[in-house]
């Protein structure tokens, strides 16, 4: 016996307010099956646990943080009872409502705060059977309403402002400048974290840079707030010998489910942080924090991004005027369109004012292959009937010359130069047809024997060819005697 959970939508992912919808299949594997009962539990939690280098190994494992409930909904598929022989389909739907006084957070996997939602099923068999069990995660994204504001974070960096160093040990600190900016500090998890880095000086080697992003947790409990920052990933954007006045382009993505909008709750709070590490060559570590601020922004909201629409349009023209034959209609109005668009965007035809066919470079490699293959037919039919007929072009009508005026004017007109009307335009005359040319009269086949008795005749001498004496006629060699 098994069970089975399918959601609607491939990836799991749902916006608070929308309806979860999905099927449960429970399959009996050739038997009826008795069971008592079948029932579905969607539930939404944050689970929290206490750090044990913030409060101490004794208080983390002895103390529990009751989790904050944030979704519950629970439903009996099917009440006791026997399953026929086979599968059976379950079919469910779940609204996605708060619990009362709370918000449906987004789903966050972290070390110490974790936001899962999940749906349960479980086939009920008596006190003797085990019960069937069977739970999938759905993930749960809440955009905002309003775009995040740009807030960018030019930085620099020098030996004076370090904060962990005392003065009077700066003269052990090599001579450096780094500058650069952080496109903006409240950012879009939908997009990527960029900016840039330019080393303006440094008299040290630098081994490497590298971009640190870090979780920060922090739990309420009876003693008060228990804080832990993690590292989610670290990522290197430079290494070996630094080029100078070279900026360093930055580009982080944020992971899906290990990052979540920043979160602040009476009972938890989670947020953001990137770190710039530079590592010198000797050893030391220099570490500059900008704190983050992580939303999500929704898609409607999001910068516009570049279409196949233009390239489109562009290339369709581009090909209807290089189309040698002009890319007449389709005297038949329709055939099928080959314009290239945007993905999902209707495929029609693109028709001009008149409500002809719009030129379509697709037509002129259709006529094109179309043409080459009548002439491939015709050459075949004419290599069939030994025939070697050729397609000649019509001779074109011969016109007749103007006669040029000898005193320059208007042939027909005023001698003097006077107005005139004008000539008649010149008529044209078809010319005769050339006559076929007579067919070549074969030469008769000659009999090369008796073109040999002739020409022996002509000339006697040539008997001897034939070893018979041109004198005697009683044998090659003579009378004997």
């Amino acid at each position: 016996m098994s069970v089975e959970i399918r959601l609607s939508r491939i990836d799991r992912v749902y916006n608070p307010g929308q309806t979860l919808k999905g099927v449960v299949n429970v399959h009996g594997r050739g038997a009826p099956l008795p069971h008592e009962g079948i029932s579905l539990v969607a539930e939404g939690q944050a689970s929290l646990q206490l750090s044990a280098k913030s409060v101490g190994l004794f208080e983390a494992f002895y103390s529990s943080i009751k989790p904050v409930q944030l979704l519950m909904h629970s439903a009996e598929l099917q009440p006791p009872g026997k399953l026929p022989d086979g599968g059976v389909d379950f079919d469910f739907e779940i609204e996605l409502k708060p619990a009362l006084g709370e918000k449906l957070l987004e789903s966050y996997h972290g070390v110490f705060i974790n936001i899962q939602y999940v749906i349960t099923v479980e086939v009920r068999r008596g006190m003797l059977n085990k019960n069937l069990k069977r739970s999938i995660e759905f993930i749960i994204e809440a955009p905002e309403p309003k775009p995040p504001k740009i807030n960018s974070a030019p930085f620099s960096i020098v030996p004076e402002s370090l904060e962990n160093v005392r003065k009077s040990a700066l003269h052990h600190v090599p001579t450096f400048k780094i500058t650069g900016q952080l496109d903006t500090t409240i950012c879009n998890i939908s997009l990527p974290l960029t900016g840039e880095v330019v080393v303006e000086e440094c008299t040290a080697t630098i081994k490497s840079i590298e971009l640190q992003l870090v979780r920060v947790e922090t739990c309420s409990y009876n003693d008060g707030m228990a804080r832990e920052a993690t590292e989610i990933q670290n990522i290197q954007i430079a290494d070996g010998p630094i080029c100078h006045h070279w900026p360093i382009p930055i580009h982080m993505v944020f992971p899906r489910l290990f990052t979540c909008p920043t979160v602040s709750t009476r009972s938890f709070k989670v947020d953001f942080e990137v770190n710039l590490v530079i590592l010198f060559s000797d050893g030391h570590l220099l570490t500059e924090n900008f704190p983050l601020k992580l939303c999500r922004a929704s898609p409607s909201l999001a910068p516009p991004t570049p279409t196949a629409s233009a390239t489109a349009a562009d290339l369709n023209a581009l090909s209807a005027a290089s189309d040698p034959l002009g890319a007449p209609a389709d005297p038949l109005g329709g055939g099928p369109s080959f314009t290239v668009g945007p993905v999902g965007a209707p495929r029609e035809t693109p028709r001009e004012d008149d409500g002809k066919m719009a030129p379509n470079p697709a037509n002129a490699l259709i006529r094109k292959g179309l043409n080459e293959t009548a002439d491939d037919a015709l050459k075949l039919l004419e290599q069939m009937a030994g025939n070697d007929v050729r397609r000649k072009p019509a001779p074109a009508a011969a016109e007749p010359e103007e006669e040029e005026d000898p005193l320059g004017g208007n042939s027909g007109g005023d001698p003097l130069g006077g107005l005139a009307p004008p000539p008649p335009p010149p008529k044209k005359v078809a010319a005769p047809a050339p006559a076929p040319a007579p067919a070549p009269k074969k030469a008769p086949a000659l009999d090369p024997l008796k073109a040999m008795m002739e020409a022996q005749e002509a000339d006697p001498l040539s008997r001897m060819d034939l070893g018979v004496d041109p004198v005697d006629d009683d044998g090659p060699l003579g009378p004997l005697g």
